[in-house]
């Protein structure tokens, strides 16, 4: 599923925030493309947003937590775990039933299928883009994304994976 959107967004990979938060968020996100995973009582629903992605985690039709990535003003009071990228590094999260790592780099790893793609406005020429693909496995389900950012430098690409155990 791919959509392109019009309209300029200046946003930088240094702008991100790696958000994991057990409540709903008090203000409104640009959904722009969604789609959801079920296995058995558990549901993930993705959602590309106009600053990156969002996760939602729910099992029997009650919120678990969100997984944030994303360009929005989320503090540290508001999550459960909050990781700032005021600098280009790599993060990993883990909990009893759920991890994620969210890694930068100069190449963008092909190897996974991504089922939902938005392409942003151009900037010099170039088209950010964010995608999100998944997997349900027997007992697990695992999602991957990638975000890139133009960058007078050339590309920074941003790529997560996660893992939900939903024995």
């Amino acid at each position: 599923m791919l959509q392109t959107v019009t309209g300029m967004i200046d946003q930088r990979p240094t702008d991100l925030v790696l958000g994991i938060v057990r409540t709903e968020i008090g203000y409104p996100l640009r959904c722009l493309q969604q789609a959801e995973c079920i296995l058995g009582a558990w549901r993930v629903i993705f959602r590309i947003i106009g600053e990156s992605h969002v996760a939602r985690v729910e099992h029997d039709g009650r919120l678990v937590f969100q997984e944030i990535l994303a360009c929005i003003p989320l503090t540290a009071d508001e999550c459960h775990h909050w990781q700032p990228f005021d600098q280009v590094q790599t993060a990993d999260y883990a909990d009893e039933r759920y991890q994620v790592r969210v890694g930068f780099s100069s190449q963008i790893d092909e190897a996974r299928p991504y089922h939902m793609e938005v392409r942003f406005p151009g900037v010099d020429g170039r088209k950010p883009v964010t995608r999100i693909g998944w997997q349900a496995q027997t007992a697990h389900l695992t999602w991957w994304t990638l975000h890139t950012y133009p960058q007078p430098e050339g590309w920074v690409y941003i790529q997560t994976g996660s893992t939900l155990d939903c024995s």
